[in-house]
């Protein structure tokens, strides 16, 4: 078993969503209105005009002088507020959107206005007063819903996003990339990722160039479960923006889940350049690259990550398995005990660092960390397998161990590698029939376990069935050639059946795998 496959990836991989994309903001057309003075009114019409071109400057003198001129012309100040606002002088736009509600309190536009202004500073709150003022007061205007959808968004309210964004679309009487692709986002965050999609899908329809439309649709399809999409998603994402970086990011994780872990490096090697040089990224390299057998360079990765944050606890997690699986035991334990400084409940940590004492033939520290992974996690029928493969190898106690591969077999009822090992056990308990029972169990769950032939066949030579057990062992040498010691006991098998001839054979290629005592067997007989 890959130790990998212990590790908890969505703790690991974070994916990073761009929230909202909040549009420009739009020239508000003036209606003219009947104005105290003539000279006020040439003023502001000329603001206006200087609006039209951009020239915001210009147009706010013209309004202040309209303002002189007449102190009660509240569009005046509405427009000056705009004008300002256009140069990010927001504080001084938010009081002249303050004095034209002062004259003119149902004033929609003068609402929106400073809503937006507020927005602009950070201050959603108060943007969402103003903008249900906006709506109140304008109720068909589809542009109001959106910037009010856009407010309730950013403060979470997303059911009344959602509804904003709708009301915006009905009253547009058409939709747009924008809306759909902020409609999308509330979607996400509420958890209805098929509608979501549906949005996104249509959104990138209408505006095949919204690169943010493409990065959230690989958010949705991996949240669906649909990787594959999800990369084509971050790839059109990346096409459109190749100095997105969080869709080089999210790409890299999606193909690490697919199994592409070449792609998931070079994804990441991408990040890394772009100068997304953060411990997540290289504890995620870390592991794709551990997955390619490249367990130096996972290690080295890992020791970026840590060097770039002394205190990111998963990256020693990934380096004690990338230690534990270079034979480095005692670097893999060291390791372990520091993430567990952080992360004291992480049962998976307490197993792997068991397995490593294990190897270290600390056997007594093993059980008591395998116990204490059981404790915290009783369902896992992986931790009960490998305590009873301790109780086998190294404890002495058959009948313990028959007892864990009993427990993980009921919590995971295909569980074969459980009932090869407890039919390992029956056999050193000389329990033949148990043995057997649990054996042929084995072979139906996984018809390509040579070890369950092979511990079939030692049965049946036991209870002196040659026949079976040349056949059975016959099996378990062809899914595993090299197996040595299948060649050893068909050798005796075939000998106990008097096919001395075979037996030799057998016996030396064992010898030639290493079992070293076909050697007198083969001096015994084969002369």
């Amino acid at each position: 078993m890959k130790l990998l496959s212990v590790i908890n990836v969505n703790k690991i991989f974070t994916l990073r969503i761009v929230l909202l994309r909040i549009l420009p903001v739009f020239m508000l057309l003036f209606i003219p209105l009947n104005t105290k003075g003539q000279t006020a009114e040439e003023y502001f019409k000329e603001g206006a005009e200087l609006i039209e071109k951009e020239e915001f400057r210009g147009a706010i003198e013209q309004f202040t002088k309209a303002i002189e001129l007449d102190g009660d012309f509240a569009e005046a100040y509405n427009m000056r507020g705009f004008a300002k606002l256009r140069l990010r002088e927001h504080k001084e736009a938010l009081q002249d959107f303050y004095e034209a509600l002062q004259l003119k309190d149902d004033y929609a536009e003068a609402y929106f206005n400073r809503g937006y202004t507020m927005m602009e500073i950070g201050n959603y709150q108060g943007a969402l007063r103003d903008l249900d003022e906006a709506v109140h007061l304008d109720p068909e205007n589809g542009e109001y819903y959106y910037y009010r959808g856009n407010a309730n968004s950013v403060l979470e309210n997303h059911r009344d996003a959602i509804d904003d964004y709708t009301m915006a679309m009905e009253l547009s009487e058409e939709e747009t990339g924008d809306i759909l692709y902020n409609r999308a986002v509330s979607y996400n965050e509420l958890g209805e990722h098929g509608k979501a999609a549906e949005d996104l899908e249509k959104a990138v329809e209408m505006n095949p160039s919204l690169g943010e439309a493409h990065f959230l649709l690989g958010v949705v399809n991996y949240g669906l479960g649909n990787n594959k999409e999800a990369i084509d998603n971050y790839s059109e994402a990346i096409n459109h923006d190749p100095d997105n970086e969080d869709a080089w990011y999210n790409r890299g994780y999606a193909r690490y889940k697919t199994g592409d872990m070449e792609g998931a490096v070079e994804d990441y090697n991408k990040v890394i350049e772009m100068g997304g040089d953060s411990a997540e990224v290289y504890n995620n390299r870390g592991l794709a690259k551990s997955e390619t057998g490249d367990l130096e360079g996972a290690v080295e990765d890992y020791n970026e990550a840590l060097e770039i944050d002394p205190d990111f606890p998963m990256a020693y997690f990934n380096r004690g398995f990338a230690n534990f699986d270079m034979g480095n035991y005692r670097a893999a334990v060291e390791d372990l005990e520091v993430y567990l400084e952080a992360e004291p409940e992480a049962a998976d940590a307490y197993y792997a660092m068991a397995r490593a004492y294990r190897r270290l033939d600390e056997l007594e520290k093993a059980k008591d960390l395998y116990n204490k992974a059981i404790e915290m996690r009783p369902e896992s029928p992986q931790y009960f397998f490998h305590r009873g493969s301790l109780y086998v190898n190294g404890l002495d106690d058959l009948d313990a161990a028959i007892s864990d591969f009993t427990k993980a077999i009921e919590l995971k009822p295909d569980f074969y590698d459980a009932y090869n090992a407890r039919a390992t056990a029956w056999i050193m308990k000389t329990e033949y029939m148990e043995a057997l029972e649990d054996a042929t169990a084995a072979i139906e769950i996984n018809p390509e376990n040579s070890k369950a032939f092979y511990n079939r066949g030692i049965v049946m030579l036991r209870i002196e069935d040659h026949y079976s057990a040349i056949n059975d062992l016959t099996r378990a040498i062809e899914l595993e050639p090299g197996f040595g010691r299948a060649h050893f006991y068909r050798g005796v098998a075939h000998m106990e059946h008097g096919f001395t001839e075979e037996a030799c054979k057998d016996f030396n290629s064992a010898l030639e795998l290493g079992i070293l005592q076909a050697d007198s067997l083969i001096q015994e007989i084969c002369k």
